[in-house]
């Protein structure tokens, strides 16, 4: 069962990037009078304070939008979890993102106890008096002990440095001008990129009950609200982070591996004892057909086979070194994580969704079956034929 699929009735997902193209210009019309005023103060405070920095207006409105959708999607469960459970949870998580030789024992108590102590309380609850920054404070833990919300968490420590800062009515009109637009964004996001992600509910049906004792049984929980804010999200980044991608020297495009079109011995990568160096064994292999485009187009194709692989230390410094941006090829729930965090080291980023999820990891109980991406909007982004 797909949660997710850019494809319209032609099997194509060119649609879709021209729906959320619309979508996107139609919410930063709205943003004009609604969010970027509060944006334009958050702004003005990372300039004076030099807490980062400055990125553009449209980012630190994204960045409240965030805050506004996570807080009526979660906030429920941040006020039920208990503090010191929430804080272990969190040095888990820093502790698998810095060291792979602690990552599969952080992962296992991650699994034991995490689903339990993260899901108390029900999500989207009624909104029970005006939002604090007490409240805040709870989201921030909760979002940083998931896992799911690293990035998300410390793009909105920021903002609640700034609320901290700030007289008590500009808190709360702050706070409830966020909830405003999540509630507006739910609303026209369903309707303008909701036929795009029709199974998300069945699927968080079928799955709930068999997921108390997986690592990713929270990613496998996610909202339709929460895809649509991704989908969105990746393109108004793609807008806000091109000047910086268009001036690099060189371009190389992260691919992951659920993009093969043959698994295990079948996959000449495999055999040949490099797994992330694709061979060209299939040319029905839609790796095979970026490596091929890549060739033509000027562009380095790196194989990626989970998250630490493309933020390693050494590829990293490799790409700062030769200046290179990147254009990360993820399905819709990894999309603004990852460009938040390339943004945050420094390289300068793209991205191109998969038309839909499968992979055996997380997905597809059943083994998992190749993904795909749409070629011609891989090569737009690579070249900035916009």
């Amino acid at each position: 069962m797909l949660t997710y699929s850019l494809r319209g009735e032609d099997g194509l997902s060119d649609e879709f990037y021209l729906a959320a193209a619309r979508f996107t210009d139609t919410v930063l019309r709205r943003w004009q009078k609604s969010l970027l005023p509060a944006a334009q103060d958050l702004k003005q405070y990372m300039g004076m304070t030099g807490a980062e920095k400055m990125r553009s207006i449209n980012e630190y409105a994204f960045d409240l939008l965030t805050l506004g959708v996570l807080w009526q999607t979660y906030m429920s469960q941040a006020k039920a979890i208990v503090p010191w459970r929430g804080r272990l949870l969190r040095r888990l998580v820093r502790a698998r993102m810095e060291s792979e030789r602690l990552k599969p024992a952080a992962d296992r108590i991650r699994a034991r106890f995490g689903a339990d102590w993260l899901a108390a309380g029900d999500p989207f609850p009624a909104p029970a008096g005006l939002p604090t920054l007490k409240d805040m404070d709870r989201l921030l833990l909760w979002l940083a002990a998931s896992g799911e919300f690293v990035q998300e968490a410390e793009r909105l420590s920021l903002c609640r440095q700034y609320l901290e800062r700030q007289p008590l009515h500009t808190v709360r009109s702050l706070l409830q001008t966020a909830l405003t637009e999540a509630d507006w964004f739910k609303s026209q996001a369903a309707e303008a990129l909701g036929s795009y992600t029709p199974g998300v509910d069945a699927y968080r049906q079928q799955k709930s009950s068999g997921d108390q004792r997986r690592e990713d049984a929270l990613l496998r929980d996610r909202h339709q609200v929460e895809y649509h804010l991704n989908l969105f999200g990746a393109e108004l980044m793609n807008r806000a982070y091109r000047s910086d991608y268009s001036g690099t020297a060189a371009k190389a495009v992260l691919l992951p591996v659920c993009l093969k079109a043959r698994s295990g011995a079948d996959c000449a990568a495999n055999r040949a004892g490099d797994p992330h160096r694709c061979l060209q064994c299939s040319k029905e292999c839609r790796v095979s057909q970026a490596v091929s485009l890549g060739e033509q187009e000027g562009f380095e194709v790196i194989m990626i086979s989970h998250e630490s692989d493309a933020f390693s230390r050494s590829l990293i410094d490799r790409l700062i070194r030769e200046n290179t941006g990147i254009v990360g090829v993820a399905c819709a729930l990894n999309l603004v994580s990852g460009g938040l965090r390339a943004k945050a080291m420094g390289i300068p980023a793209q991205c191109v969704i998969l038309d839909y999820c499968g992979c055996g990891q997380h997905w597809d109980d059943g083994g998992g079956f190749p993904t795909d991406l749409n070629l011609s909007k891989l090569k737009k982004i690579v070249n900035q034929e916009i």
